[in-house]
């Protein structure tokens, strides 16, 4: 998982919910140590989750825009 100050609109994460990857529409940091992540899952719901810096582990980014495959070379 990347630092939260690096995640970024579009990077598609992975483990941030149970039914697969999600896309992130927004971060908002709140200092260097928590930050609320909304994010729109592949059925087009929208959610949000607060994070704290501690808390990601299992969390990583599945690509880093939507449209870009995983592994595309």
């Amino acid at each position: 998982m990347p630092e939260l100050h690096e995640t970024e609109t579009g990077h598609r994460l992975r483990g941030l919910v149970a039914g697969g990857d999600v896309t992130v529409a927004a971060v908002d940091a709140h200092g260097d140590s928590i930050a609320n992540v909304d994010f729109r899952d592949d059925s087009g719901q929208n959610s949000d989750r607060l994070l704290a810096k501690e808390q990601p582990e299992g969390v990583e980014v599945a690509t880093r825009r939507r449209w870009e495959p995983e592994n595309h070379w």
